[in-house]
């Protein structure tokens, strides 16, 4: 008895993922399909991106100032598909399927050489980009804890040189949240859209 009872709750709870799994793609359609990153179609190398420009509303604090929570703000969606992401990109980065994307900032790009350094003044860790130490409101960046950091780990094997379709993307003030600090080096595939606020 007691198996079958096992056997019923398991299946049930197959059943309320399947179900609660749909009802999110039926729900937001584009956080699992539209989107993706996709090849740059022939012609439009040069695009401009307007043909693929939505209205998106900004949900958390970690961009600002350069964009505030609830601003109206343009995504340029699929622009990383047909043009290089550049440091300094505001940049809609999809992290989960089933989260909204957040905004955050390109830090470094494919080619650029990066370095962790532990933080002088906390339990932390700031970085270097081609040299430079990366600063927020004029103080160095710092994210993480004295424990190596995903970072770290990439730095290591790659000789702190960023691959091809690898960025580093920061939040616009320390310590971040949803960003490189705690995922590490993000796939341009995941940078869905480069954003402008709304006034440019």
């Amino acid at each position: 008895m007691k198996k079958i009872l096992l056997i019923a709750l398991i299946v049930t709870s197959a059943i309320t993922a399947a179900i609660v799994g749909f009802q999110v793609w039926e729900k937001d359609p584009k956080s699992l399909v539209s989107y993706q990153v996709k090849p740059c179609m022939e012609g439009t190398e040069k695009s401009t991106g307007k043909d693929n420009e939505e209205t998106i509303e900004v949900k958390d604090v970690y961009a600002r100032p350069h964009v505030n929570k609830g601003d109206k703000v343009k995504a340029l969606m699929n622009w990383y598909g047909c043009h290089k992401v550049e440091t300094g990109d505001l940049v809609l980065y999809r992290y989960s399927t089933n989260q909204e994307p957040v905004i955050r900032i390109a830090r470094a790009t494919p080619g650029d050489r990066f370095k962790l350094v532990k933080a002088k003044d906390r339990d932390a860790w700031n970085i270097e980009v081609n040299g430079d130490l990366v600063e927020a409101e004029g103080k160095p960046y710092f994210f993480g804890t004295d424990q190596v950091p995903p970072l770290g780990l990439y730095e290591k094997a790659n000789r702190g040189i960023l691959q091809p379709n690898h960025a580093i993307i920061l939040s616009a003030f320390p310590p971040g949240y949803q960003d490189s600090g705690l995922f590490g080096v993000v796939s341009i595939d995941d940078l869905i859209a480069k954003v402008v606020p709304a006034s440019k």
